[in-house]
């Protein structure tokens, strides 16, 4: 949010740009979490898919609710 008005970005903007960094971060720490428990890669892969769907999950409902 701090860079926000450096990239000319509104309240609305804002908001979806910190959402789209939570969804990055979210999807980043599950795989950093599983490969750092020794999963299988295939398992790293699972991991950081089922983070995006539910990451997805909450975009669509945001989009849904407030339009």
């Amino acid at each position: 949010m701090a860079i926000s008005p450096l990239l000319g970005l509104g309240l609305a903007g804002t908001a979806w740009f910190a959402l789209g960094v939570a969804l990055f971060e979210q999807v980043m720490w599950s795989t950093v979490a599983a490969v750092r428990a020794g999963a299988s890669r295939r398992l790293v892969v699972v991991s950081g898919l089922v983070n995006l769907a539910l990451g997805l999950i909450i975009v669509l409902a945001k989009t849904t609710i407030h339009h």
